[in-house]
């Protein structure tokens, strides 16, 4: 998942004072119906995505997609939506672009993060390999009824999720550092990426954000990121982007709790 937009400069609030600045994290009950409202967004995903594979199944497609909006609207979840979710469950079956499935089958990641947040999974999925999707959707029971999730749900504490938030941003951070060196972008003078990756690694395994170092590195199964192939550091860039979002939005970074406009600058 990892584009462009994604290692643009900073969000347009990064010229406020980060004085002023207070975390506004979500109430349980948001985080409840934020956790509800991505596996809506995840199973019709997954509809779109079908159908792109075999349009012959819309009929079979359909009655699921139906019984959707049926829990959606018995459980008034549709008011929760943000505003781009609220706009692509707007679009009939079947009419997204490829690129709307791209994008939001990636939300796995991110509701990973949420669910682990109400205590629906445990432990925390590692960065390092993608989530079995279907898992947390059926053992958080993500799908019936929101009253009862409401009554298993246990919000973790502001250190628990801030660690998160810190673990998040490392990788992504080593994310945005490795499309740098990529991209031929020449390091402040005086200093080198190796340098810096290694600072900020060692930083992060002495406060426990990582629990290998290897030549100067963070260890990806026993091997250096640096060396990862094109697909390895892909994956596990959209990974640490995704779980950035949703520990950034349980943080209280985003303007007025707006999902959309949650900031992951590093």
């Amino acid at each position: 998942m990892v584009s462009d937009n994604d290692s643009d400069a900073d969000f347009e609030n990064a010229d406020i004072d980060e004085h002023d600045w207070v975390p506004n994290p979500p109430t349980e009950s948001e985080v409840v119906f934020r956790t509800v409202s991505l596996a809506a967004l995840l199973w019709r995903t997954q509809f779109e995505m079908h159908l792109q594979g075999d349009p012959g199944s819309r009929e079979a497609v359909r009655t699921q997609f139906n019984e959707l909006n049926e829990w959606m609207e018995k459980e008034g979840i549709a008011e929760h939506y943000s505003k781009v979710e609220t706009e692509l469950f707007g679009r009939p079956l079947g009419e997204w672009k490829e690129a709307d499935v791209f994008q939001n089958i990636w939300r796995f990641e991110a509701l990973a993060g949420i669910a682990w947040s109400i205590q629906q999974i445990d432990p925390m999925p590692s960065y390092l390999e993608l989530v079995d999707g279907r898992r947390i959707l059926e053992s958080a029971s993500l799908m019936g009824s929101v009253e009862r999730l409401q009554k298993k749900a246990a919000l973790r504490s502001a250190d628990e999720i801030n660690k998160q938030q810190e673990t998040a941003e490392f990788w992504h951070w080593r994310t945005r550092t490795h499309m740098l060196m990529l991209d031929g972008v020449t390091p402040p003078e005086g200093d080198s990426f190796p340098e810096v990756i290694s600072r900020v690694v060692e930083h992060a395994h002495s406060n426990g954000i990582v629990s290998e170092v290897i030549d100067g590195d963070v260890s990806v199964n026993g091997v250096a990121y640096q060396t990862l192939s094109r697909d390895d550091w892909s994956t596990i860039a959209s990974i640490s982007i995704e779980r950035h979002l949703a520990f950034n939005w349980l943080a209280g970074h985003a303007p007025e709790k707006d999902w959309d406009q949650t900031p992951t600058d590093t």
